[in-house]
């Protein structure tokens, strides 16, 4: 998640159920290790990177910088 967070910061999150394209989320993987990724498919839709750029549903995404 490099740069929007760098090595220790603390990040305050809260639980939500109506999650959307590019929303971050915290989550434990099967080892215990806490991860946090950023949502860029949601159910249904087909996802593909070509040369560096970002196809969902055949459609071509600006894609936001985040910092």
């Amino acid at each position: 998640m490099i740069p929007t967070f760098q090595q220790d910061d603390q990040i305050i999150v809260r639980t939500i159920y109506d999650i959307q394209r590019f929303d971050l989320v915290v989550f434990h993987d099967s080892s215990n290790r806490t991860l946090v990724k950023r949502v860029i498919g949601l159910p249904g839709e087909s996802i593909r990177y070509e040369k560096d750029q970002l196809y969902i549903n055949d459609q071509k995404i600006k894609e936001k910088i985040f910092r």
